[in-house]
């Protein structure tokens, strides 16, 4: 069993990592051949998508995957539902796109949300196959369906742009994308919809489930009003800087978060009536994830201003602030999922939404004192909200699981040392080289080095376990 959970979650970390590399090097081009305008309109209309999706890709599929006991009828039942669900909410959206246009003034903001709009329906279609890949941990086959979806819509969207078709080269991006999911999940995928059972049959699966999807419902809604409080408040161009600058450590933190959310679930579900085996599996994947994401990101932040230069070019220079921001934004984002999954695994889901709610509560009134003063203002106030959240889950965590501060910072301080060491050693180098792709290779090169050397001085585990496996084979 814990080889094939060990198969399951590279196949999954594979695949989240194949799709965010692609991606980025789709978005890269994309930003190289269009204006920060585009992807300013994108951005607006990429909340309403968002807001839509939460309702037909959360809590029954969470449900799906964490009962141990569900049939075909119920999940065929759930699949109806949510695809009935998107419908009505395309309809929604199609008929309220010209109100949204008189708010914004972007000139054919109707037609984009009314074609963008329709990933909503294409996202219900294979929702429900993707929980049902997940429960049975075949993550080949989402590794497939995802590499084949993002490589076809990626080259498309990009041609579009080389032909001039400017915005619509990335909203035809984002729909191809859904498309091909939906078509590719379908196909591989043996189960298939039938026979439905009755709703009162599925009831277990919405006592648990409506407290999930109300959890992501708040937490989307809230980071895509603000997003349209930020499009209020300032030009179109520096909205589209910020959803630049989020969009590299978005990318950078969404293999290992989405690989969280999806293997880890079903695995911690098996152990569910072990709390302290439950424990032992937060405390190594904790520091398995610490030791990726916190050098990743934090070296993201160091060389963003050589990145940015070099990858995109000048003219998305004023998105580097944001981008080295949302670096230490999102890197907890991660840490808090390996929790918030082990809560749901063992039916605490309640639990879950009420420290979700919590944190959206602080967000909110950050956002209401901040955004007066300007963006930064509300960046920094959003990052201690990231850490007050972090501590109030591992205070529950401590009370449900006995997983606790001690436990925690002992599975990450080798790593922030070796951080810290990295940071030291590569830092400097941005006020002595005036090249920026000189500055970015030695920046890398050396800090890749340093954090490795320093790492395996402190003996950290993951570094050392995969030497002596090396070792042991030969």
């Amino acid at each position: 069993m814990l080889k094939i959970n060990k198969t399951s979650i590279k196949w999954k970390f594979l695949e989240r990592l194949v799709t965010q590399v692609f991606q980025l090097i789709v978005q890269v081009i994309l930003a190289r051949l269009l204006m920060p305008e585009a992807f300013g309109i994108i951005a607006i209309i990429l909340v309403i998508v968002s807001i839509a999706m939460v309702f037909v890709q959360t809590g029954f599929n969470t449900a799906i995957i964490q009962s141990k006991e569900v049939n075909n009828q119920q999940i065929s039942t759930v699949f109806y539902i949510n695809l009935a669900i998107s419908v009505l909410f395309y309809f929604v959206v199609f008929f309220i796109a010209p109100s949204i246009e008189s708010i914004y003034s972007f000139e054919h903001l109707t037609v984009y949300i009314r074609v963008m709009s329709l990933t909503i329906i294409f996202g219900a279609i294979y929702s429900i196959s993707s929980a049902v890949v997940t429960k049975q941990m075949n993550f080949f086959i989402s590794f497939i369906c995802n590499f084949v979806a993002v490589m076809l819509s990626g080259i498309v969207g990009v041609l579009g742009a080389l032909f001039g078709m400017g915005i619509w080269s990335l909203i035809i991006y984002q729909v191809l994308f859904n498309v091909s999911l939906s078509i590719l999940f379908f196909a591989l995928v043996k189960w298939k919809p039938g026979k439905p059972s009755r709703l009162k049959d599925v009831s277990a699966l919405f006592s648990f489930g409506w407290k999930v999807f109300l959890a992501h419902f708040l937490d989307t809604i809230y980071k895509e009003v603000s997003v349209l409080v930020i499009g209020k408040k300032v030009p179109e161009d520096v909205l589209g800087f910020y959803s630049k600058g989020s969009q590299f450590p978005l990318m950078a933190t969404k293999a290992c978060n989405e690989t969280v959310k999806t293997a880890l679930l079903p695995i911690y579900s098996k152990q569910q009536g072990n709390k302290q085996q439950i424990s032992s599996m937060i405390s190594n994947n904790i520091r398995t994830l610490s030791f990726i994401i916190i050098p990743a990101l934090t070296g993201l932040a160091i060389v963003a201003r050589p990145l940015v230069l070099v990858v995109l070019t000048e003219k998305w220079a004023d998105s580097i602030v944001f981008l080295q921001v949302f670096c230490f934004i999102y890197l907890l984002d991660p840490i808090k999922s390996i929790i918030y999954q082990a809560f749901n695994s063992i039916g605490k889901s309640g639990l879950f939404l009420a420290l979700v709610l919590s944190n959206i509560l602080m967000l909110i009134v950050v956002l209401v004192f901040t955004i007066f003063y300007g963006i930064m203002f509300l960046l920094y106030g959003t990052l201690v909200v990231q850490l007050i959240s972090l501590f109030a889950s591992l205070i529950a965590s401590k009370v449900v699981l006995k997983y606790n501060f001690k436990s925690f910072f002992g599975d990450i301080y080798k790593s922030v040392t070796s951080t810290i060491v990295m940071f030291v050693c590569v830092f400097p180098y941005q006020f002595y080289v005036s090249n920026p792709y000189l500055v970015l290779l030695i920046q890398v090169v050396i800090g890749a080095f340093s954090y490795l050397l320093a790492s395996i001085c402190l003996r950290e585990q993951t570094i050392t376990n995969f030497i002596e496996k090396r070792f042991t084979r030969r």
